[in-house]
């Protein structure tokens, strides 16, 4: 709307005619204007949809790829970062060999429209694999089950170092308030090394790798041990990768159980006593104000 709006006044003023000022409504909308896209849509032969893929609209012949893989599972991040060579790929797991459709839309101030029905084509492998999988179906499900563990693992992580941070915020909040509630510091420092015990479960003992003691495979290690390479491999996974998973995805649902307990039951109440207590604002915590 902008562009047509400036485009307007341009030829009104090479015309030697008038322009007007826009109104409010006119640069409100103009503001809030969405950007125009076009969306293409990848299903499988079930119908399910595989891959979206998003681009801008520009003119001219246009040329976009699909890697032939899932969505990455990895954490939203609003800047792009350059992968290192021995990192995994952006992106999820191979996706099956197989039929599939394409089909595309495009999306103007907040507006679809289908532009092309679903079109039929055949995702193939390159071959050349040294030892390809020969039970594809199987290798799919290992895949799909690998990224889910590992979605949930990284939100998992990253939400500890949420709370890390959030726990700074706090430790000094709790020592600027004039009145601090009854065992506030008690609790901070219990919540403490309940974060603590945690980061230990999920990274290992940083006390006894630094002196070489035998310690038990961190869950870490253990999630990102039947993933890493599959990534990168059209083989069939290994024993070790899927006893890996199997171990892991036990360990890490205990694990997820006591994240919750931490964030939503232990947390919310050193919150409730630092706004009791009229404590500065500290990360996540909605004050609340008893004034007229």
């Amino acid at each position: 709307m902008k562009e047509k709006r400036q485009e307007w006044e341009k030829k009104q003023i090479k015309d030697d005619k008038d322009i007007r000022y826009p109104t409010y409504e006119e640069l409100k909308a103009e503001r809030e204007e969405e950007d125009a896209y076009l969306l293409f849509t990848i299903q499988n032969s079930s119908g399910e949809i595989v891959k979206q893929l998003k681009t801008g609209v520009s003119k001219g012949v246009n040329r976009i790829i699909w890697d032939g893989r899932y969505p990455s599972k990895d954490p939203v991040r609003l800047s792009s970062r350059q992968r290192l060579p021995w990192q995994s790929p952006d992106g999820g797991g191979f996706a099956l060999p197989g039929e599939y459709t394409v089909s595309l839309s495009k999306t103007i101030n907040g507006v679809e429209t289908k532009l092309v029905d679903p079109q039929p084509f055949k995702l193939e492998t390159l071959g050349g694999s040294t030892l390809p999988a020969t039970d594809k179906l199987a290798l799919d499900s290992y895949i799909r089950k690998a990224a889910e563990l590992e979605r949930t693992f990284q939100g998992a992580t990253s939400i500890l170092g949420e709370l890390g941070n959030t726990m700074q915020h706090i430790r000094k909040a709790t020592y600027s308030v004039a009145q601090p509630a009854a065992e506030l510091l008690k609790d901070v420092k219990a919540f403490e090394q309940k974060l603590h015990d945690m980061q230990k479960t999920f990274y290992g003992d940083g006390v006894a790798s630094a002196i070489d003691q035998p310690q038990r495979p961190s869950l870490s290690s253990r999630v990102y041990g039947m993933s890493y390479e599959v990534w990168s491999s059209t083989s069939a996974p290994t024993f070790t990768q899927q006893e890996q998973q199997r171990i892991a995805s036990k360990q890490f649902k205990a694990a997820l159980e006591q994240l919750h307990r931490l964030t939503e039951v232990d947390l919310k109440k050193i919150e409730k006593k630092l706004e009791d207590a009229k404590a500065p604002y500290t990360p996540g915590r909605l004050p609340m104000w008893g004034g007229e």
